[in-house]
C-alpha cells in the first residue's frame, strides 16, 4: 500500500500523537512522521481535507506501515491514559460467530500496558497486564496481516483476551480517538451461547477419520443411513419375488 492517495492525519510531536487540526498550516520541524521521523508539512487549505505530508519527495513512508504505527500508538496512549485517571475505557462490538452485541471496558483489569512485549513465542502489538504482570488482554492492530498462529496459540493456552482493530483509512484512525472504541474482533465473546472459538490460520478444519468415530452424533448418523440403505436391498428384492 504506497503513500500515494494516502493523506498523513497525525504526526508525533515529543512522543505523542498530534492530529492535523490541533496544528497550523505549514511546515514543522517539531512535527516527524511517526514512521522516518522526517519533518511534516500541515496542510490545511480550503479545497482539500487537512492533512500531513511529507516535507520532502524523498521521504515516502507506505501507507500500510504509517497505519499500523500510528493505530498502535494511539491505542497505546489511550490503554495508558485511562490507567493512569483510573478512567474506563469502553468499548462496543459485535460478535462475528454468533451476531451478538457486546460492551466491555479494555482497561478493567489493567495494572500496566507495554508495546511489543515479548511473549512466549510472541510479540503482540500491545499487552495489557495486570498487578501481577500476567497478560490479560493482547491487542492487535491489523492492516494487512492477520495475528500469526503464535499469538493465537499463547492466548487459547494461557486464556487471556485478544481485540483485533482492522485498519484501511485515515478515518479508522481517526475513529480510535472516539470515545468508545469499536474493535473489529474481540475473543472471548461474552455472550454463554456464543460457540466461537479462536483457530490456528494453518490449522485444518476438516475433521480426520479419527474425530469423526469418536462424536456419537456423527455415529448414529452412519448408523441411521446403514439401516436405511438394508431396508431399500430387502424391499427391491421383494418387490422382484413378487413379480415373478
Amino acid at each position: 500500500m504506497k503513500e500515494s492517495g494516502f493523506k498523513i492525519p497525525y504526526g508525533e510531536n515529543d512522543g505523542k500523537m498530534v492530529h492535523v487540526r490541533s496544528v497550523e498550516s505549514g511546515k514543522h520541524l517539531d512535527i516527524v512522521c511517526p514512521v522516518c521521523k522526517g519533518p511534516l508539512i500541515a496542510r490545511k487549505g480550503d479545497k482539500r481535507s487537512h492533512h500531513f505530508a511529507h516535507a520532502t519527495s524523498s521521504q515516502q513512508c507506505s501507507a500500510e506501515s504509517i497505519l499500523h504505527l500510528t493505530g498502535k500508538r494511539l491505542l497505546l496512549e489511550r490503554i495508558s491514559n485511562a490507567i493512569t485517571n483510573e478512567e474506563p475505557l469502553r468499548m462496543n462490538w459485535i460478535c462475528g460467530e454468533c451476531g451478538n452485541t457486546n460492551e466491555g471496558d479494555l482497561g478493567k483489569k489493567a495494572s500496566s500496558v507495554e508495546s511489543e512485549r515479548m511473549l512466549v513465542g510472541c510479540r503482540p502489538d500491545i499487552c495489557i497486564l495486570d498487578s501481577s504482570g500476567v497478560p490479560v488482554i493482547l491487542v492487535e492492530v491489523v492492516v494487512s496481516h492477520k495475528p500469526d498462529d503464535n499469538v493465537i496459540r499463547f492466548v487459547r493456552e494461557k486464556k487471556c483476551g485478544l481485540v483485533e482493530f482492522h485498519l484501511s483509512t485515515e478515518d479508522d484512525l481517526i475513529r480510535l480517538e472516539d470515545e468508545i472504541l469499536i474493535p473489529t474482533k474481540v475473543h472471548p465473546c461474552k455472550h454463554d451461547s456464543c460457540r466461537g472459538s479462536l483457530s490456528e490460520t494453518s490449522a485444518k478444519t476438516t475433521p480426520t477419520d479419527n474425530q469423526d468415530r469418536s462424536q456419537p452424533g456423527r455415529r448414529l448418523g452412519c448408523m441411521s443411513i446403514g439401516i436405511l440403505t438394508v431396508a431399500a436391498l430387502i424391499t427391491f428384492v421383494w418387490v422382484k419375488i413378487l413379480k415373478k
